[in-house]
């Protein structure tokens, strides 16, 4: 939708407009992760007299009290600016558009400054309700993905399961969840967590079930309080993942599958097929009555690097493993991967460490990036049943120390004006 304006006789003429759905620009990448700005599209055309122009937007329907964003251009020629703009991912709110145009220096006497305001309400970009979990910022390309802040927005992925997410921030979820049965995308947890995840599935749940081709980079989940768990096989990210790549994620979590059913529970996964996993941990107490293991059972064709496991693994009648099992395993390749005590072997590779104290020593892990990915923290090592200095991904340290037990919000964004793409 877009609405005209003019300015009246007089004063400085303009006109000018501006479409109400949101827009995207991507900013550079920063130590936290949060490179992705979301705002609003104006297109504007200046009027003769002057090029001296302020833009504002204000919460509500009129522009009254603290701007959101306030900022002074000089403006030239007819453009679309991109003014960032930090509204609400999680419901439909309405803001208003202020545009001030000033007289030019000289003109003070024959053209006084005027503004124009118009109310915009944000809605849905992807073509469903905000009530179904529609997403009210991005179009779910990879230059423009869509933004999940809610749990509803989250089960909305089944609804466009081959586009482009990035989580704004930490989602607790509430109640048990229906994996979503598919998924081709990409997913970027933007340094955020997913809190309580708790399958309702019968047989086989996780996040998701089966996945193929997609991405995922960024994202932990953290679930004490009950367990995901599963009746047959189980892992927090997906069931199977097929041809895809996992980076900078973490699995602190419970699974226990149930005793007689022949379950498989990995940390990650069940499987990881042609899979790459890198930059990623698991510490978690995870109890499978056929296969267990501290990432995955399976890593059939698969690569593991940069990546270890303080995971309780108990259980495994046909097979454990530290980082994955030693059932059937087919050419997996384990590198600079490392895991504290428990299974005495994993297949492909990696290094099984009896002292805790080395986990806390960046010389352990030689090659891994501690000035750009990792950094040392404080990680739960539930195979020995306490805390443990480790490494941990920089990507969910916005403030210094994090307390991964407290959801955390987005952190606020600088909002800012230029030209869009």
């Amino acid at each position: 939708m877009k609405r005209q304006m003019k300015w009246g006789a007089l004063l400085v003429c303009a006109l000018f407009a501006f479409t109400a759905h949101t827009a995207f620009a991507a900013q550079g990448m920063s130590a936290t992760g949060y490179e992705k700005t979301y705002g609003i599209n104006i297109p504007f055309t200046p009027s003769q007299r002057t090029s001296r122009y302020t833009f504002a937007v204000y919460e509500g329907e009129t522009a009254g009290g603290t701007a959101l964003v306030q900022k002074e251009l000089t403006i030239t020629e007819a453009q679309t600016l991109f003014l960032a703009l930090p509204y609400d991912y999680a419901a439909p709110e309405t803001y208003t558009l202020a545009v001030t145009a000033h007289p030019m220096p000289g003109r003070e006497g024959m053209d006084k400054a005027a503004t124009k305001t118009s109310a915009f309400t944000t809605a849905p970009t992807c073509g469903h309700t905000a009530d179904a979990g529609g997403y009210l910022a991005g179009d779910g390309s990879e230059q423009s993905p869509y933004v999940v802040s809610t749990q509803a927005q989250l089960s909305h992925l089944r609804q466009h399961s081959a586009a482009c997410f990035w989580q704004s921030q930490d989602i607790t979820l509430s109640g048990t969840w229906t994996s979503i049965p598919t998924f081709s995308g990409s997913y970027d947890g933007g340094g955020h967590i997913i809190y309580d995840l708790q399958v309702a599935n019968s047989a086989e749940g996780a996040l998701f079930q089966d996945v193929t081709g997609a991405s995922f980079s960024r994202l932990g989940f953290v679930s004490r309080g009950a367990d995901v768990g599963a009746v047959y096989t189980s892992g927090t990210l997906g069931r199977n993942l097929n041809q895809c790549t996992i980076d900078q994620c973490f699995v602190d979590v419970n699974i226990n599958g149930v005793p007689n059913r022949g379950s498989d529970v990995g940390g990650f996964a069940k499987a990881l097929n042609d899979t790459t996993i890198t930059n990623s941990y698991s510490a978690s107490t995870l109890s499978g009555n056929a296969l267990c293991a501290g990432m995955s059972c399976y890593l059939q064709n698969g690569t593991m690097n940069n990546c270890y496991s303080v995971s309780s693994i108990s259980g495994g009648s046909a097979g454990v493993g530290g980082m994955i099992t030693t059932y059937n395993p087919v050419n997996p390749k384990v590198t600079n991967s490392y895991w504290l005590l428990g299974p005495a072997s994993s297949p492909g590779g990696g290094v099984r460490i009896t002292d805790k104290a080395l986990f806390g020593q960046e010389a352990t892990f030689a090659g891994w990036d501690f000035e750009n990915i990792w950094t040392m923290g404080t990680v739960y090592a539930d195979v020995i049943g306490e805390e443990i200095t480790a490494p941990v991904l920089r990507a969910f340290q916005q403030t210094g120390a994090r307390d991964y037990s407290l959801p955390q919000g987005a952190e606020d964004e600088t909002a800012g004006l230029g030209f869009s793409e």
